[in-house]
């Protein structure tokens, strides 16, 4: 069962005592980080931190993260993650949340997680809400507004199983119609007939 705050408009929650399940990515580790401070000072239940990046160089407050887990028995830092111990990670998430806040690209992580059938929530900034369809394969907030993601997470937690298996089967879909190494492949072919037509 996974209980989501109402919007608020404050970085604490109701109640510290609790038990936590804190997922970030990216720069959306600021936010996160303030609860988890939150709660290990004035909490009494068990954290559990899932933090995503590129690799264990580019994590953001990499030294503020192992100094929070110190010798604490109720927060588990689990590194950077990838392959198989990644792949496993979001099979076990009934959806992934990218709560960027800086301009990405195209993110591997977005990808990677409809590939995997999983909904994704993802900030409304950069490339990210090119990868999302609203509704279909996931949703997206306002980049930095912790009152939307909670709306959005609440939202998620309420919807049924079938509901959550659907959104991530239609973005797995995605992935294989339009990701694909053949669909690339002809793509670049389009581009590359279509120059060739405008020369000379």
């Amino acid at each position: 069962t996974i209980e989501v705050m109402p919007p608020a408009g404050v970085f604490t929650p109701r109640a510290l005592h609790g038990d936590f399940l804190l997922l970030a990515g990216g720069s959306g580790i600021t936010p996160v980080l303030s609860i988890a401070k939150a709660a290990l000072r004035h909490g009494r239940g068990n954290i559990t931190l899932v933090y995503a990046n590129r690799d264990e160089n580019a994590i953001i407050f990499r030294d503020a993260l192992r100094e929070l887990a110190g010798d604490s028995t109720n927060i588990e830092f689990l590194g950077f993650l990838r392959g198989e111990p990644l792949h496993e990670a979001i099979g076990r998430a009934r959806a992934v949340v990218l709560p960027s806040e800086w301009y990405e690209n195209a993110p591997i992580s977005v990808m990677e997680s409809c590939a995997m059938a999983r909904p994704v929530i993802g900030a409304n900034i950069g490339g990210i809400p090119e990868l999302i369809r609203e509704g279909q394969t996931g949703f997206v907030f306002p980049s930095g507004d912790v009152n939307a993601l909670s709306q959005v997470l609440q939202d998620v937690a309420a919807m049924s199983d079938d509901k959550l298996v659907e959104m991530g089967a239609a973005g797995r879909a995605w992935m294989e119609s339009d990701f694909s190494r053949a669909a690339h492949l002809a793509m670049l072919k389009e581009v590359y007939v279509g120059v060739g037509a405008n020369v000379g």
